[in-house]
């Protein structure tokens, strides 16, 4: 019965309801949006850096981390590639040549990273292939081609077809060689489009005077699912001489992102339900005072202070569920749209992409998360709804029914 009475009385003053409804409803929206916009810079973020840049875990000789070396590569590279292959965690396994060189056309010269990889092998680790804007990706049959970045491509101006001559140290004499671009990608982060250069590792290798097997780097992607962290144990107990680092290592920015994401969701929705909060007590009060005497008349014929105690509670935390209910509702609305029309901050564009961000946002919630926010609501609708309730059983009846 006091379920029945308190949801009438909550519609007794309609306007007031609907005020306070659409208020928790809007802020809830609010945060929702708020919470799925940071979500989905941050995955989309470590997406790119995973499949684009990084890849999940990386093997590097410990000496070549400390310095970027030509002569500090993997010693046991094969034993290395061989054990990845068969783990049933890996999805794919590629090695590289890494080497600091200094790419120059006739127009300009600056430093990059050339990455001489297997293409093949590449492809599995690496989505580059599809960021191509201009050009083919490397042809594993065509000699000294290059795939470079677009913000490299402009600085050296140069277009596809045209060449770059690449000088480096082997490690006892200066090489110089020339390569032709084929290609040009774009990537979400201009300083990795700017520093990168990829060409095939058996033209390094026939210029360098290193080994066509050599390899300084090998990058591995697990399957969905694995736990990142664990695999690296694993693997690392098996070449304890390695430098075996996963993506949170070698990009510490994101990992920590990555592990504070929830929390900061947390924090960010309590703040703003705790301001609704404050609303609701005020709200939830001046309904008190309006209806002293009819308070004081029902205690008067019998109703006793535990009752008005919880018709009270109840209001207030039908109040705030049905708001957060409409709240919850048309923010999975508005983010399933979102997430497939994406919100386009072009205006930004050259600014986030310098830093490795997406100017086009596609926003995500976990859907554990809207569990959480569930019981954030109730838990809101029950705080807010203690001091209104015990203002209104301390009322002395014969006071209160004399109450105009």
């Amino acid at each position: 019965m006091i379920w029945a009475v308190s949801w009438r009385n909550v519609w007794r003053n309609k306007t007031r309801s609907l005020v306070v409804i659409i208020a928790i409803m809007l802020g809830l929206t609010g945060g929702m949006l708020s919470v799925g916009i940071m979500n989905g810079m941050a995955f989309q973020r470590i997406r790119i850096a995973i499949f684009t840049e990084l890849s999940h875990l990386r093997f590097h000789n410990p000496a070549f981390v400390e310095n970027v070396d030509i002569i500090s590569d993997i010693p046991q590279v094969a034993g290395l590639e061989e054990y990845l292959s068969v783990q049933p965690e890996v999805e794919a396994v590629s090695s590289k040549i890494l080497i600091m060189g200094m790419a120059a056309t006739a127009e300009n010269g600056t430093g990059v990273m050339l990455n001489a990889v297997d293409p093949e092998a590449e492809m599995k680790v690496s989505d580059l292939y599809s960021r191509i804007v201009d050009g083919d990706y490397i042809d594993c049959d065509k000699k000294n081609a290059a795939v470079i970045g677009e913000k490299l491509a402009r600085k050296l101006k140069v277009k596809v077809k045209n060449k770059i001559i690449v000088t480096f140290h082997n490690g006892e004499e200066i090489i110089q060689t020339a390569f032709k671009v084929t290609g040009i990608f774009k990537s979400q982060n201009t300083s990795f489009d700017e520093m990168n250069m990829f060409v095939r590792r058996a033209d390094v290798a026939a210029v360098s005077g290193l080994s066509p097997k050599t390899a300084h780097e090998v990058s591995v992607i697990l399957k969905p699912g694995v736990d990142v962290d664990e695999f690296q144990t694993k693997a690392a107990a098996q070449f304890p001489d390695l430098s075996a680092r996963t993506w949170k290592e070698l990009q510490p920015d994101l990992g920590m992102m990555d592990e504070f994401m929830n929390m900061m969701m947390l924090i960010f929705m309590v703040i703003i339900l705790l301001a609704l909060a404050f609303g609701i007590i005020n709200t939830m009060l001046m309904v008190v005072l309006e209806r002293m005497r009819e308070i004081g008349m029902l205690m008067a014929v019998g109703m006793n202070k535990s009752k008005v105690f919880r018709m009270i509670m109840l209001e207030t935390v039908f109040l705030t569920v049905t708001g957060g209910l409409l709240g919850v509702l048309l923010s999975e609305i508005l983010l399933a749209w979102m997430s497939t029309s994406g919100l386009k901050l072009t205006a930004f564009a050259a600014g986030l992409e310098d830093i490795g961000y997406n100017p086009i946002i596609y926003p995500e919630v976990e859907p554990a998360f809207y569990f959480q926010l569930a019981a954030l609501v109730i838990l809101t609708g029950i705080f807010a709804s203690i001091y209104p309730a015990r203002k209104a059983v301390r009322l002395r009846p014969a006071v209160a029914v004399r109450m105009d």
